[in-house]
């Protein structure tokens, strides 16, 4: 298992944006984040598909209940760690900080099993290296599989690549949507499949520094935090799970002692953190002043005009020469449509590299004359902008919409 290691600015600078806010952050601050994040530090052991982009989670009704006392044919911990082949791992799940459960949680089709945490030497840098660097990194191993017992697909079948599940650790009093493995909680995760039982072990930030708080571990069919799945009480930090939620958002509570924090550090890593989302005034005008490459004014502009003519019932004329990359009937759920589209890259020698595009959501309180409209930039494999995408839904009925996705060359 390796770690492939990239720059963070574009991430800070999103982060930066994102965490000023004083509400839940939007859906685009939410995608760009995401996007930003695959293709940051993923820890992988067998190549497999590009992460999508997704927020919230696909329709499954919520059981209730906890189940302790899983089947015993699960791999433990520690040789989950050295099926992965992570000596480092393995290592820290032997140590004398691991602690072992079999806690198990239903949802939908899907029962989830947390094996254990520990803490271990970092795979992943992040700024926590720069705000306490004898910290470690914390480590979580859970197994998922399907309830009726039917075999999850493996790492290197298509159907893998269908799979969304996002778990992540919360700390009680940190904004979720903030402090998450995607953001503040620096991370990534690797997977793999043993007699039809799906494995994930994810490292982030050393979350013990918190453990004078509640910390949580949320798993959710997503591949981003879904403001809708969980509640947060902005007075007491108590982070719970959504009843009304029509996906899953299971939520573990860590018993981790609470003598092992450290308040220090954790006041060193939040100052850090502050200070790159928040940076003085002159810092910001400095950034905004030499930050913004020459093409982007005239782009966003010329963005700009052809939503706003597509809002307007001129799509014809917004987008002549454009072309039409496909097309979806979608349904109203949970307040939203959902949009999916993905994109494939290939290399030159015909194998997969990545897969772009992602899940967006339209809410129609935000409509303009019954559509919604979404638009991002394109690139080439060298950084210029090539055009843009727009993804447009016009709803058409009673809870129903069309969407489509359009590719306007520059």
């Amino acid at each position: 298992m390796q770690t492939n290691k990239k720059s963070d600015e574009k991430l800070e600078e999103l982060l930066k944006a994102a965490l000023t806010l004083e509400m839940e952050p939007g859906e685009e601050v939410n995608r760009q984040i995401l996007q930003s994040w695959k293709e940051r530090n993923v820890m992988t052991k067998q190549k497999r598909k590009s992460w999508k982009v997704a927020i919230a989670a696909a329709a499954c009704v919520m059981l209730t209940g906890v189940t302790v006392g899983a089947a015993v044919h699960y791999l433990n911990a520690v040789e989950l760690a050295e099926e992965m082949g992570n000596d480092m791992i393995t290592a820290a799940f032997r140590g004398e900080n691991a602690m072992f459960f079999d806690e198990a949680k239903e949802s939908g089709d899907y029962r989830v099993t947390l094996l254990g945490i520990t803490t271990g030497d970092r795979l992943v840098e992040s700024d926590l290296s720069e705000a306490a660097p004898e910290l470690e990194s914390t480590y979580a191993a859970l197994a998922i599989e399907r309830i009726d017992g039917t075999p999850m697909p493996n790492t290197s079948d298509d159907a893998y690549g269908d799979l969304e599940f996002f778990i992540s650790p919360l700390i009680q009093g940190l904004t979720p949507w903030h402090y998450n493995i995607a953001g503040g909680i620096c991370g990534g995760y690797s997977d793999t499949v043993k007699n039809g039982v799906l494995y994930r072990i994810i490292e982030c930030d050393d979350i013990m520094m918190f453990a004078d708080r509640t910390i949580y571990l949320c798993v959710s069919d997503t591949t981003f935090y879904d403001t809708m799945a969980y509640n947060y009480d902005e007075a007491s930090g108590v982070i719970s799970p959504n009843e009304s939620y029509e996906g899953m958002n299971l939520l573990f509570t860590l018993p981790i002692d609470p003598s092992r924090a450290d308040p220090e550090a954790a006041a060193a890593y939040l100052s850090v953190m502050e200070d790159k989302w928040n940076p003085e005034d002159g810092d910001e005008a400095d950034t905004e002043a030499s930050g913004s490459e020459p093409w982007e004014a005239e782009a966003q502009e010329l963005c700009d005009q052809i939503t706003e003519q597509i809002e307007q019932g001129k799509k014809e004329e917004a987008l002549a020469g454009a072309s039409k990359m496909e097309e979806a009937q979608l349904t109203l759920k949970n307040g939203r449509y959902e949009y999916t589209y993905e994109e494939s890259t290939e290399e030159s020698d015909g194998e997969e590299s990545s897969v772009s595009g992602g899940t967006y959501y339209f809410y129609p309180e935000d409509f303009v004359n019954g559509r919604g409209v979404m638009a991002s930039y394109d690139f080439d494999n060298e950084g210029t902008l090539t055009g843009f995408t727009f993804i447009i839904v016009e709803e058409t009925g009673d809870k129903t919409a069309v969407g489509e996705v359009w590719k306007l060359a520059m």
